[in-house]
């Protein structure tokens, strides 16, 4: 009886060594998962970033609009709501 209880601390010892090392490895997943989090964030910040210098810079004084696409068009029928000339 006294072997079968010993061997039964042994195994409780080590399921919680284990249970510490998986505690440590769910962890360290949940940093890595984290720091990708915040690399995808900072991306897509970067990403809306240069498509909005992209719009902005489209067709700068070019002397024929036909190659970038403008075709001389403004920002569209709303761009002078609210100012009527008299």
């Amino acid at each position: 009886m006294a072997k079968g209880t010993h061997k039964v601390g042994e195994l409780v010892s080590e399921i919680a060594i284990s249970s510490r090392e998986q505690a440590q490895g769910i962890e360290q997943v949940n940093k890595a998962v984290d720091g990708m989090d915040k690399i995808a964030q900072r991306n897509a910040a970067n990403a809306e970033e240069s498509a909005s210098t992209s719009e902005e810079t489209e067709c700068p004084g070019s002397s024929d609009e036909r190659h970038c696409g403008c075709n001389g068009q403004t920002g569209g029928e709303n761009e002078n709501k609210g100012f009527e000339r008299n």
